[in-house]
């Protein structure tokens, strides 16, 4: 009789362990893709500052482009958040297009050579997994800004870096592509 008793409590303890270690999982599952989001929102929006600071920069420079910050400092594994600033200077609305390129300078090269071939540019720059988030839609004479994380993969090489930001734009009619502005950010990785 008393084993039976001892049976029933074992098997209701473990039934109870049972029950608050998936609890836990549930819990760290739900916190981890609360986290996941939360980045992911981070890197689309920019904050009041930076957009004030871009498009100072715009109205003061008359620049059709511009970015900030233009310089910065990135450790291996790290990245920074930047703000993309556009005017659209056309009568019409426009698509602007986004794209990328990263060259590391040396003492040898002072041009600069090219970092990575632009099939593996995502390990430099936290590009949207819907291509259409690398457009900027605008109407005519107006302005809109963009948050972008440019990252430092682990085992990059030190150095300075410069991240090239092409921004063009296609008439829709005839599908021509035509170069609407250059920004270039000068990153330091020590």
């Amino acid at each position: 009789m008393n084993n039976r008793k001892g049976q029933l409590e074992l098997s209701a303890n473990f039934i109870v362990v049972i029950i608050i270690s998936i609890v836990i999982l549930v819990g760290g599952l739900a916190l981890f893709y609360n986290i996941l989001g939360w980045g992911n929102t981070i890197k689309a929006n920019v904050d009041k500052q930076t957009q004030d600071n871009i498009k100072s920069m715009m109205l003061s420079n008359n620049y059709r482009v511009a970015v900030f910050p233009q310089d910065g400092t990135i450790y291996n594994g790290k990245s920074l958040q930047i703000g993309i600033g556009v005017t659209n200077i056309y009568d019409v609305k426009k698509v602007f297009d986004l794209s990328f390129k990263v060259k590391r300078y040396t003492k040898a090269v002072p041009d600069g050579e090219s970092v990575v071939p632009p099939e593996d540019i995502s390990s430099y720059v936290d590009l949207y997994a819907d291509a259409s988030e690398n457009q900027m839609s605008i109407g005519p004479s107006q302005q809109a800004v963009k948050g972008l994380l440019l990252k430092m993969p682990k085992n990059a090489v030190k150095g300075q870096y410069k991240y090239i930001i092409n921004v063009t734009t296609t008439d829709i009619s005839n599908s021509d592509v035509t170069a609407y502005g250059v920004m270039e950010i000068y990153i330091n990785n020590p």
